[in-house]
């Protein structure tokens, strides 16, 4: 049987009209931890170009993030 210890949920928030990301809303292990990181590039004004362009820190479910597609407009 699988565990559902490891589930978790992300969606990431963009501005079409810059490519700004305006939040990221993650749901999962180590969630406080995972999204200082992204919390801190969204200070900086991240885009989502240079967000996809990232690493994920492996093995974490960071890598989720940087590894997400467009799935509604």
């Amino acid at each position: 049987m699988k565990s559902h210890t490891d589930d978790g949920y992300v969606k990431v928030i963009v501005n079409l009209k810059d490519d700004k990301i305006l939040g990221i809303h993650f749901l999962g292990p180590n969630a406080g931890e995972t999204i200082m990181g992204f919390a801190t590039a969204m200070k900086l004004g991240v885009t989502r170009e240079v967000l996809f362009d990232t690493v994920g820190l492996h093995p974490t479910c960071a890598e989720e993030i940087v590894l997400l597609t467009v799935t509604k407009r």
